[in-house]
């Protein structure tokens, strides 16, 4: 199920091994058996006329009768990221009665151009901030299901295209390891918070302002990427804090034009503890849209340009 390619890479087919006798020249070469060179041709005649297998696509809309052909699995593990619900977190009783209906679980497939940029962008982030001290690997949440469609807790992640990124933190503020300082199984931090007294909300100064607009600039500088929802409080705090830091003004613009505030009102008659008429603030993670590949031509959304 974690496998990262379609399809498995075969191993080189083996030549026939010839050998000599000690009484013949050293030119002379054993007999290949007729049966093993039958099998062989047989084989290889299989696999010429097996089907080749499909190509990756997405197909509809991010929100809207999404699915997904042949899509890949993030690694649970990877150099630069790890995920944040493996496939054993789905084993766990709180995560079986969340997700009752197995065919929900395992959202952690994506359309390949979403996989490989997951990996890019976490190598590129890394190796950025590992100039200034240690950095940590990137938590990735749910991106969508092997097949695509809808899954719990989100109305969007339905073709494919979707993923969400957890904001770096550092092992101290989340009381993690630094192999993963969101804790596996669990959400991330919140970042936007609530003063019980004033009930006035504020960014919280456990912040990571340097390492998430590191994060934030990498994916808005893909012309793949459509969009990054992110609660509003924070997209804020960041460009101010990019512009105290002189971030260059290109970069300044084009990040935080593909930083969209997310606020959107609870169902009627649902009350949430969330700041008002925001039902999902995006507080603790960005959610990154990708934009349809040119080969998915049954994708609802806007065209990537290569």
């Amino acid at each position: 199920m974690e496998s990262e390619v379609p399809g498995a890479r075969c191993a080189p087919m083996r030549q026939p091994a010839y050998s000599s006798r000690a009484s013949a020249s050293r030119s002379s070469r054993a007999k290949v058996p007729f049966s093993a060179v039958l099998t062989l041709l047989v084989a290889s005649r299989a696999s010429a006329g097996a089907p080749p297998p499909p190509a990756a696509e997405s197909i509809g809309a991010y929100n809207k009768d999404g699915a997904l052909v042949a899509g890949v699995a993030l690694a649970a593990e990877g150099p630069d990221h790890y995920l944040l619900y493996p496939a054993a977190c789905y084993a766990r009783p709180e995560f079986a009665a969340a997700y009752p209906d197995a065919s929900t679980r395992d959202n952690f497939f994506g359309h390949p151009v979403v996989v490989a940029a997951i990996v890019e962008v976490a190598a590129a982030v890394r190796a950025k901030l590992a100039a200034s001290g240690p950095a940590p690997r990137l938590p990735v949440g749910e991106i969508g299901h092997a097949t695509g469609g809808l899954i719990p807790h989100h109305l969007s992640h339905q073709n494919g295209l979707d993923a969400d990124i957890y904001f770096f933190q550092r092992p101290a503020q989340a009381g993690a390891d630094s192999t993963h300082p969101v804790p596996l199984c669990e959400d991330g931090a919140r970042f936007e918070r609530e003063d019980p007294t004033t009930h006035r909300w504020s960014v919280s100064p456990d912040f990571e302002h340097a390492w998430t607009w590191a994060l934030a600039a990498a994916f808005a500088a893909r012309d793949d990427v459509q969009v990054i929802f992110i609660g509003g409080l924070l997209k804020a705090s960041l460009g101010d804090w990019a512009k105290a830091h002189g971030v260059p003004a290109p970069e300044h613009q084009r990040t935080l034009a593909k930083l969209l505030t997310v606020a959107c009102s609870p169902p009627r008659g649902v009350k949430v503890p969330f700041y008002k008429n925001n039902f999902c603030p995006h507080d603790d993670h960005f959610h990154v849209r990708f934009k349809c590949p040119r080969t998915s031509k049954r994708c609802v959304g806007p065209r990537a340009p290569r």
